[in-house]
C-alpha cells in the first residue's frame, strides 16, 4: 500500500453534539512552540513556550447554533474525526476569538477552539 492523502470530509463534535463544519479546519495539536534566534557571536539558540492546542475554521449557521451558544462552550470535549478514521481529541475545549455570522454565506466564520492538550488517535 502506498501513502494516501488525508483530505476530504471531517466531523466536528463538541460536547457530544455533532456540528456541521464548512471547508477545512486548521488543527494545531501541539501545546508548545519553538523560536530560533542568534546570539551576538552568531551561535543560535532555541526557546520554547507553552501555547494552547487549537483548531479553527467555519461552521454552517443554523437556528440551533448561534454565537451566544458558541461562547458558552467552555471545558467540554471536542473531537475532529477525519474520513480515514484519525481523530483529534481536545479534552477540555473552549471557544476563543470573535466568531462572526456571515449572512450571505450562511456561516459562522473565525470559529476557534483551544484546549490545554490535543491527542491524536489513529484510525484502523
Amino acid at each position: 500500500m502506498g501513502n494516501c492523502a488525508i483530505a476530504g470530509r471531517f466531523y466536528l463534535t463538541i460536547g457530544g453534539k455533532q456540528i456541521s463544519a464548512r471547508g477545512a479546519f486548521d488543527i494545531q495539536p501541539l501545546n508548545y512552540e519553538r523560536e530560533g534566534e542568534a546570539n551576538q557571536d552568531g551561535t543560535i539558540f532555541v526557546s520554547e513556550k507553552a501555547v494552547p492546542a487549537e483548531a479553527s475554521g467555519s461552521l454552517s449557521y443554523s437556528r440551533d447554533l448561534n454565537l451566544e451558544t458558541l461562547y458558552q462552550i467552555c471545558g467540554v470535549p471536542a473531537t475532529i474525526e477525519l474520513v480515514n478514521g484519525d481523530t483529534f481529541v481536545f479534552p477540555a475545549a473552549m471557544v476563543v476569538g470573535t466568531p462572526k455570522l456571515n449572512t450571505e454565506k450562511g456561516e459562522i466564520s473565525d470559529f476557534k477552539i483551544i484546549s490545554q492538550t490535543c491527542r491524536r488517535v489513529l484510525g484502523a
